[in-house]
Protein backbone atom coordinates (compact mmCIF):
# COMPACT_ATOMS: atom_id res chain seq x y z
CA UNK A 1 0.00 0.00 0.00
CA UNK A 2 1.15 3.43 -0.64
CA UNK A 3 2.53 5.18 2.77
CA UNK A 4 1.69 8.98 3.00
CA UNK A 5 3.64 11.52 4.76
CA UNK A 6 1.60 13.27 7.70
CA UNK A 7 0.76 16.74 6.85
CA UNK A 8 -1.38 20.01 8.05
CA UNK A 9 -2.14 23.86 7.83
CA UNK A 10 0.20 24.14 10.53
CA UNK A 11 -0.46 26.21 13.77
CA UNK A 12 -1.02 29.28 13.00
CA UNK A 13 -4.49 30.69 11.94
CA UNK A 14 -5.17 30.87 8.51
CA UNK A 15 -7.41 34.20 7.61
CA UNK A 16 -9.49 35.26 4.79
CA UNK A 17 -7.43 36.41 1.73
CA UNK A 18 -4.22 34.60 2.55
CA UNK A 19 -2.44 31.46 1.19
CA UNK A 20 -2.74 27.78 2.11
CA UNK A 21 -1.09 24.88 0.61
CA UNK A 22 -0.45 21.41 1.44
CA UNK A 23 2.27 18.57 0.50
CA UNK A 24 1.24 14.92 -0.32
CA UNK A 25 3.86 12.71 0.00
CA UNK A 26 4.08 9.25 -0.65
CA UNK A 27 6.96 7.58 0.90
CA UNK A 28 6.35 4.05 0.11
CA UNK A 29 4.76 2.40 -2.39
CA UNK A 30 5.36 0.70 -6.17
CA UNK A 31 4.55 3.18 -8.95
CA UNK A 32 2.57 4.00 -10.68
CA UNK A 33 0.98 6.29 -7.79
CA UNK A 34 -1.83 8.54 -8.78
CA UNK A 35 -2.49 11.00 -6.63
CA UNK A 36 -5.78 13.11 -5.76
CA UNK A 37 -6.98 15.77 -3.75
CA UNK A 38 -10.71 15.74 -2.43
CA UNK A 39 -12.56 18.04 0.05
CA UNK A 40 -15.02 16.81 2.50
CA UNK A 41 -15.13 13.60 0.42
CA UNK A 42 -15.86 15.18 -2.57
CA UNK A 43 -13.48 15.79 -5.80
CA UNK A 44 -12.16 19.43 -5.73
CA UNK A 45 -14.68 21.86 -7.37
CA UNK A 46 -13.29 23.71 -10.31
CA UNK A 47 -15.60 26.43 -8.81
CA UNK A 48 -13.65 27.25 -6.04
CA UNK A 49 -9.87 28.59 -6.74
CA UNK A 50 -7.00 26.06 -6.24
CA UNK A 51 -3.98 24.77 -7.82
CA UNK A 52 -2.38 21.11 -8.15
CA UNK A 53 1.06 20.98 -9.18
CA UNK A 54 3.04 17.67 -9.66
CA UNK A 55 6.51 17.32 -8.20
CA UNK A 56 7.81 13.83 -9.44
CA UNK A 57 6.05 10.40 -9.66
CA UNK A 58 4.92 10.42 -5.61
CA UNK A 59 4.39 13.96 -4.52
CA UNK A 60 1.40 16.64 -5.06
CA UNK A 61 1.45 19.81 -3.97
CA UNK A 62 -2.27 21.73 -3.30
CA UNK A 63 -2.36 25.29 -3.22
CA UNK A 64 -4.93 27.78 -2.31
CA UNK A 65 -4.55 31.33 -3.09
CA UNK A 66 -6.68 32.96 -1.23
CA UNK A 67 -8.09 31.49 1.07
CA UNK A 68 -11.73 32.04 1.20
CA UNK A 69 -14.64 30.89 3.91
CA UNK A 70 -15.58 28.61 1.01
CA UNK A 71 -12.70 26.76 1.46
CA UNK A 72 -13.41 25.76 4.92
CA UNK A 73 -14.00 22.05 5.50
CA UNK A 74 -11.26 18.42 5.55
CA UNK A 75 -8.80 17.80 2.92
CA UNK A 76 -7.94 14.45 1.88
CA UNK A 77 -4.99 13.42 -0.41
CA UNK A 78 -5.83 9.80 -1.91
CA UNK A 79 -2.96 7.84 -3.12
CA UNK A 80 -3.82 5.03 -5.19
CA UNK A 81 -1.47 2.17 -6.82
CA UNK A 82 -2.13 -1.47 -7.62
CA UNK A 83 -1.46 -2.23 -4.36
CA UNK A 84 -4.60 -0.28 -2.68
CA UNK A 85 -5.61 3.11 -1.84
CA UNK A 86 -4.16 4.98 1.45
CA UNK A 87 -5.95 8.50 2.52
CA UNK A 88 -4.75 11.60 4.58
CA UNK A 89 -6.74 14.46 5.71
CA UNK A 90 -5.73 17.57 6.97
CA UNK A 91 -9.21 20.27 8.20
CA UNK A 92 -8.61 23.94 7.26
CA UNK A 93 -10.59 26.45 9.29
CA UNK A 94 -10.40 29.94 7.72
CA UNK A 95 -11.09 32.84 9.95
Amino acid sequence: LPRINPFDFGDEPIYDGQAAQLACMVRDGDTPIEINWTLDGKPMSPSLPHNIGKLGPRTSILLIEPVTPRHSGTYACVATNPSGKTIHEATLRVH
